[in-house]
């Protein structure tokens, strides 16, 4: 019976383990860094102000600057005033994705 319980609690953490690596290994989807980047990044990147010539304010848009918003949010430089910003469950979501849409990987 001590042995069944253990090789259940084996075979448990292991799916566990598992299913969270693979949770992890998925990169975050436009729609999970829509908002992100709506409260983050357009006060200074939409069309109407376009700040350093960088407008994100749609996937496309946001895909076409993702290798150099990835290094701006990844140095700390970027949301402007807010160099912590990279270290936050936010950041690290939106760091995520814009590495999975860099074509610098």
């Amino acid at each position: 019976m001590k042995s069944n319980l253990s090789l259940f609690a084996a075979v448990s953490l292991s799916t566990l383990l598992l299913a969270t690596a693979a949770s992890a290994a998925t990169p975050p989807t436009y729609a999970e860094v829509k908002d992100i980047v709506a409260d983050n990044c357009l006060s200074c990147h939409s069309a109407d102000v376009a700040y350093g010539d960088v407008v994100i304010e749609t996937e496309a848009l946001l895909v076409n600057f993702a290798n150099k918003a990835y290094s701006e949010v990844n140095s700390g430089s970027m949301p402007a005033g807010n160099p912590d910003f990279k270290d936050s469950p936010e950041g690290l979501t939106l760091l995520a994705y814009l590495k999975s849409v860099s074509t610098t990987k």
